[in-house]
């Protein structure tokens, strides 16, 4: 029989002496969606550990699933730093250099709207006159 992850979260958080409120900044949702995860029955992982994370809860004793993928995690890569502290300077690196090649293969394919000029229309200056 499958456990009530509901009750299982509200016990860890009720054990973990925070309040509601204080959880819920951190995790920037209202309130009235962490009393929605305590009436699931059924509660998916991210959510756990994200939940898990904040109240400093590990609910690897309760959910058999989360066993499974911490070991599974384990034998990938170790410096593979998605989650950790470097994420939005990576991500803010990656979207401009991106970004950059993105502008530089459009003006690779329209050399003339790149050059600020519209196509079609000639100043007196280009027609050589």
């Amino acid at each position: 029989m499958q456990k009530d992850l509901g009750l299982v979260l509200r016990e860890a958080v009720a054990k973990s002496n925070m309040s509601i409120t204080g959880i819920c900044d951190q995790l920037k949702k209202e309130r009235s969606w962490l009393y929605y995860q305590f009436r699931r029955k059924n509660i998916p992982i991210e959510i756990l550990v994200m939940i898990g994370a904040v109240i400093r809860h590990d609910f690897t004793d309760d959910v058999p699933e989360l066993k499974r993928i911490s070991s599974a995690k384990s034998f990938s890569d170790s410096n593979n730093d998605t989650y950790g502290k470097n994420n939005a300077e990576f991500w803010k690196t990656k979207y401009y250099t991106l970004l950059e090649d993105h502008l530089a293969l459009m003006k690779q394919q329209n050399p003339i709207q790149s050059s600020g000029k519209k196509p079609g229309k000639t100043t007196p200056r280009d027609s050589g006159s």
